[in-house]
């Protein structure tokens, strides 16, 4: 279990999905249950407890939104707004506001139009 969660940081990979499903376990979810209040009060209680041997089902986990290939990046942008650590998914691939965002403005694709 705990080679499973070293590998997604060294990959940087940020998001493990639960198999079989469009649920997904993401880093910050990791990083919130372990500086949980309930986990440190039980780390300081019992210093051998080891929080990396947690299953992943006792960490929070998002549903990712299923949508269209031919999504917008707007559409696709309004959507991942709507939530924290949110990601799409279609036809085997996810989508995040990394590649939403960061990609087509790092390959000069992205243009932000002022409001009118």
């Amino acid at each position: 279990m705990i080679e499973e969660r070293r590998d997604p940081f060294s990959s940087r990979c940020r998001r493990i999905f639960i198999a079989g499903r469009r649920e997904f376990v993401w880093d910050c979810g990791v990083i919130e249950y372990l500086f949980n209040p309930t986990v440190l009060a039980r780390v300081a209680r019992e210093p051998a407890f080891d929080t990396l041997a947690t299953r992943i089902s006792e960490i929070g986990r998002t549903e990712a939104e299923e949508v269209d290939p031919d999504m917008t990046l707007k559409a696709a942008a309004s959507v991942l707004n709507a939530e924290r650590g949110q990601c799409l998914v279609f036809d085997g691939h996810v989508v995040t506001p990394w590649d939403v965002v960061m990609k087509p403005w790092k390959d000069h694709g992205l243009k932000v139009r002022a409001s009118k």
